[in-house]
């Protein structure tokens, strides 16, 4: 019986080790890159959406100077851009094709997806 239950420690003990191991920097890294995809800005629907505001922006801009209202402006066009003139609502509408809803099994599945396609070693062998 003290055999036994030796034996089941022992084992338990391993296999809580095993579990329990020390990230790689570059596994750190991987998983860093995961958060970003799936619950930031770092995928293409962040992407798509901060193309269309930087489209209309470079938009707002170009109508203001062809008009040739930032002339005598401190700051110029872009100062009026910045606050408001000429910018309308970008439209992103076309972006909700790339929309993802983030949960953690997405997220999960990228990562051992990545580690996979970039044999990232999980854990130091110390």
């Amino acid at each position: 019986m003290k055999i036994s239950l030796l034996f089941f420690l022992l084992v338990a003990v391993s296999a809580n080790a095993a579990e329990n191991c020390e990230l790689t920097d570059e596994y750190k890294r991987v998983r860093k890159e995961v958060r970003d995809i799936v619950y930031g800005d770092n995928n293409d629907y962040g992407k798509c959406r901060n193309a269309a505001f930087n489209t209309e922006y470079w938009l707002a801009l170009s109508k203001c100077v062809e008009n040739g209202d930032g002339e005598n402006i401190g700051g110029g066009c872009a100062h009026l851009v910045g606050r408001g003139k000429y910018l309308q609502p970008a439209d992103t509408s076309h972006c909700e094709v790339f929309k993802l809803e983030p949960t953690r099994e997405l997220a999960q599945s990228l990562l051992r997806q990545i580690v996979q396609e970039r044999s990232v070693e999980k854990c130091t062998n110390t």
